[in-house]
């Protein structure tokens, strides 16, 4: 697995009494085009650390004047982001726990042999860190996105609605688009997809329990969550976005553990484009996605508790195989409430009538004529291989 790498841009302190080693791997790592200081104490090495502030420290455990374990924890208190790499050559496990224990990313056993292997968890820890930043940096862009929200709905709007994908999409030989009906300023409904590689695209409808500034907020952390996990793979090759009961599992940990009272019902899906095959996870969505497929038209069925009610709760992944010439639309609960069928069971069949583009922009023109809306109504479909006129 290869990690990208800023490498020019990064400075790397090696701290260890033996000479050899220092000057090897200064060398080394110099040659892959990294800045490489060197320190042969630990006493000379914080000192140094504290004038250049590395991205990565690599450090010997065993030492005179001041032990690695020592280093270690006086990093760990003053610079806990700062990655490190501990080295030993005592081969003792309990070196290696300590040092975990105390911040350490990773520990290798002297003598590095191996210096391609050594060289690739450099890369590594220097990536998860890189993503660490990344992911700090939006946290604090989306809690003063947050905070702008709750000054005043008109600017949560706008803030809500660049969140949204584009209205139309075409990834690989696939059409993505959207309806984004709220029933008031600000929507619980929210929708988005990714070509997350060259063989993977995923989408998701999510429906926020209540209205207004609250739900909104929801919506704003669940495009964060998001993205978290597409850096995850994009960076470190970490697939939870690509696994739609891991993503739902460890939504359902996010959302409890923030306790917002609130809930998310949700339809998740991953398409894979090199077997026509569509995975993908029910977290109580209602109603069932309709597909249309060679004339025929059937729902997508599945089961799963809404995310953020229950700790308990565990998600399945289901699959589809899906045609050259397919249409899929996914919607919100929002549009039970206001089809003018007098049962579920009719209004549910008329969804199996909007089998085409046409169709659906005639129904959603019709719908707009009577906003407001009792609740918020979204309309997300995917199409492929198909005459939409």
């Amino acid at each position: 697995m290869e990690y990208k790498t800023a490498a020019s841009n990064e400075t790397i302190l090696i701290i260890d009494d033996q000479n050899s080693i220092r000057t090897s791997l200064r060398l080394y790592l110099e040659d892959y085009g990294y800045t490489v200081d060197t320190a042969e104490n630990g006493k000379i090495g914080i000192e140094k650390f504290n004038k250049i502030k590395p991205d990565l420290v690599i450090l010997d455990i065993r030492m005179p004047v001041m032990s690695g374990t020592e280093v270690l924890e006086i990093l760990h208190i003053e610079s806990p982001a700062t990655p490190v790499i501990v080295i030993s050559g005592t081969g003792l496990i309990k070196d290696c726990i300590s040092a975990l224990q105390n911040g350490a990313q990773d520990f290798i056993m002297k003598p590095l042999i191996d210096m391609s292997l050594f060289l690739h968890r450099v890369k590594k820890v220097l990536c998860t860190a890189r993503i660490k930043r990344e992911h700090k940096k939006y946290q604090i862009n989306l809690e003063n996105t947050l905070k702008q929200i709750q000054l005043d709905e008109e600017t949560a709007k706008r803030i809500q609605l660049k969140l949204l994908p584009e209205e139309n999409q075409n990834i690989h030989d696939f059409n993505l688009s959207f309806h984004f009906m709220p029933s008031r300023c600000l929507s619980g409904d929210f929708v988005d997809y990714v070509n997350v590689d060259e063989n993977h695209i995923v989408f998701y409808s999510a429906d926020v329990s209540g209205h207004g500034i609250s739900s909104a907020l929801v919506t704003v952390l669940l495009k964060g969550f998001m993205k978290m996990h597409f850096e995850n793979y994009n960076h470190l090759k970490i697939d939870t976005i690509l696994k739609p009961d891991q993503l739902l599992n460890a939504l359902n940990r996010e959302l409890l553990a923030e306790n917002l009272e609130k809930h998310i019902t949700l339809f998740y899906g991953v398409i894979d484009i090199s077997k026509s095959l569509l995975k993908y996870g029910y977290a109580g969505q209602y109603p069932f996605p309709v597909i249309w497929e060679h004339g025929k038209c059937e729902f997508i069925k599945g089961k799963g508790f809404p995310i953020g009610l229950f700790p308990y709760a565990e998600y399945e992944v289901y699959e589809k195989k899906l045609s050259d010439n397919f249409r899929l639309s996914v919607f919100s609960d929002g549009i039970i409430d206001i089809l003018e069928q007098q049962n579920n069971k009719d209004k549910i069949a008329f969804l199996k009538t909007l089998q085409s583009d046409e169709l659906l922009n005639n129904f959603v023109n019709q719908l707009m004529r009577h906003e407001p809306f009792p609740d918020d109504v979204t309309i997300l479909t995917i199409t492929r291989g198909q005459d939409n006129g």
